[in-house]
């Protein structure tokens, strides 16, 4: 198994995407890796900078993705994901730095997940977030392509974060955080709102809210 994140080590976004490039690392990550991809089971494994499905993949990743899978304690910071992660059990996962480029995560569930200054262009309908920290994290979709319909965020945080252009209808947020979050775009008809409220810009009618609110 891939060695677990030293905490105490801050190695640059850089150096971690270019250690997939080191014959040495992947000597030792790989077979772990290929382990975990077969049996769907990740666990505490630090895959810091792993690029999935992309272009610059190293090429046993390349056709591969993340769904049903159980993700527990992985360390996904600075990753880079262009796969389907749908139908997945992500627990205590981290994606900070990281940039979903569509990845497809319908019916997926996120508890205690981190996506801190992360760039996030899934599609998550019917997903569900608990305790998910979106602090700073930059959404960017379009309506047609991608969004989070009939999703539900449980006391998530969205602090500074920026979603745009994102279709969040039928969703429910509930108990979040919105200390300086921007929805701008975004397409909220059908979402409700169950506490604090974020900004809202030139969005779609909200048709929802809690009782609270005044659109």
């Amino acid at each position: 198994m891939p060695p677990a994140a030293k905490k105490s080590a801050r190695p640059s976004g850089r150096a971690l995407r270019e250690r997939w490039g080191d014959p040495v690392f992947l000597a030792e990550a790989l077979p772990a890796i290929e382990h975990m991809l077969r049996t769907r089971q990740f666990h505490a494994a630090d895959l810091r900078g792993m690029a999935m499905a992309t272009p610059n993949a190293i090429p046993p990743l390349q056709q591969q993705n993340l769904y049903n899978a159980q993700l527990t304690e992985v360390d996904l910071s600075y990753c880079h994901v262009a796969t389907s992660i749908a139908s997945s059990n992500f627990v205590r996962v981290q994606f900070d730095h990281g940039w979903l480029e569509q990845a497809y995560a319908k019916s997926s569930t996120f508890t205690d997940c981190s996506f801190v200054s992360a760039k996030v262009g899934f599609v998550a309908d019917d997903a569900v977030f608990t305790s998910c920290n979106f602090q700073s994290s930059k959404f960017v979709s379009h309506w047609w392509s991608g969004g989070a319909l009939r999703a539900r965020f449980v006391n998530c945080d969205f602090s500074n974060a920026h979603l745009r252009r994102v279709a969040f209808r039928a969703s429910r947020f509930e108990g979040c955080t919105f200390d300086g979050c921007l929805f701008d775009e975004c397409d909220i008809r059908g979402t409700r709102f169950d506490g604090a409220e974020p900004v809202f810009r030139d969005c779609m009618v909200l048709t929802a809210s809690s009782p609270s609110s005044s659109h």
